[in-house]
């Protein structure tokens, strides 16, 4: 996953703003993020 890709996913993680229905996969690109 590209540096710009990483940054989007965890800004939105962490805002909390996304719907249920992608929740799941934010969280795991969001740990993907958090884990490098």
């Amino acid at each position: 996953m590209n540096d710009k890709l990483e940054k989007v996913a965890r800004a939105i993680c962490l805002a909390g703003e996304v719907p249920d229905d992608v929740r799941k996969d934010c969280e795991v690109l969001c740990s993907m993020c958090l884990d490098e």
